[in-house]
Formats: structure tokens, sequence, C-alpha cells
């Protein structure tokens, strides 16, 4: 549903996350196509594609139980993301501005992003990876490491982001 929605912004969300079948998008069908049956995600965009889900109304996340319950547990990933929108939209550099106690949190949101990844979202997320292999310690780097960051090249494989493990590892090098 993360993938799909993003409650923060109600912004459009790409479909076809939830089409590739994978395990977040099986876990969360039941409830978009019950959303989309009582009218509080429509479908949006060319007449002929309709990719895109819109949700109606943010007060849908609150006042339906297991949409509030989804909402709950993405809570924290959504108020990393506002964070880190701050720090983009400040224009605040990796290395000068964000904070230590932060870098974990926005490893994680890397490989778990809430959003679309496109326009200005996409522009976010290609911050928040660039921040991110400005920040990394390659003497840290191992599988075994204590910090989110120092595992985040070994994550980023197995989550099969290549791209992002490509300049994760040339950061390394």
């Amino acid at each position: 549903m993360s993938g799909l929605v993003d409650a923060r912004d109600a912004e459009k969300q790409d479909l076809s996350k939830l089409l590739r079948g994978g395990e977040r998008a099986r876990r969360h069908k039941a409830l978009v196509e019950a959303l989309l049956t009582h009218r509080m995600l429509t479908r949006a965009g060319k007449s002929e594609d309709r990719r895109y889900l819109l949700l109606s109304h943010r007060s849908v996340l609150d006042h339906w139980s297991r949409a509030a319950q989804w909402l709950k547990q993405a809570a924290p990933r959504l108020k990393v993301k506002a964070s880190l929108i701050d720090h983009y939209q400040r224009k605040h550099k990796a290395e000068d501005r964000w904070h230590q106690d932060d870098l974990d949190d926005f490893a994680n949101l890397a490989l778990n992003w809430i959003g679309s990844g496109e326009g200005d979202d996409g522009r976010a997320l290609a911050y928040l990876k660039s921040g991110l292999c400005a920040r990394l310690d390659p003497a840290q780097v191992g599988l075994r490491a204590e910090t989110r960051l120092a595992r985040l090249p070994f994550t980023a494989l197995y989550a099969g982001d290549t791209d992002f493990f490509g300049s994760l590892l040339h950061k390394c090098m």
C-alpha cells in the first residue's frame, strides 16, 4: 500500500506496483480493491491507461479502520520522508546538514520509498540516494555493520536496486 498511496500528500501513485505481483502488492491487494469499490480510491490518468490511483481524501485513511491501521504503521516512515523533504526543499547538503541520528532512517527510506518516484517526488528520492552516497564511510561498510547506512550497499543489492548499489559500490572503491 505504501508504494501505491502517499498519505501525506495524496499524490497519485503508479498502479503497476500493485500489478507486479510482489509481496507488498499481494499483502495490500484486498485493501486497495476495497477502497476502489467504495470509491475512496479512484483510477486516474489518460483514459486509455488509467494506471494511477488517487486518494479521494486523507480522512479516508483516518476513519476507515483497515486504512487507519496501515497509516499508523506507515506514520514513522512518513515522518522521516517529511524530514527529508524539508532538507530537500531547503537545498541542504547531506554532508553539512543531515543529522547523524537520521542516517539510518534515511537509509531505510531509500529502499522503502513512499511515493510515486516521479516528478518532484523522484527528485527527492534522487537527492536522498546521492546524500546517502555522500555520507557513506567506506571504512565502515560491512554485511554485519552496526548501522543501516554501513549495510546499505548490501541491502540495496538484496532489494534489487542495482543502480543505487552501483553508486554505493563506486563510493567504496
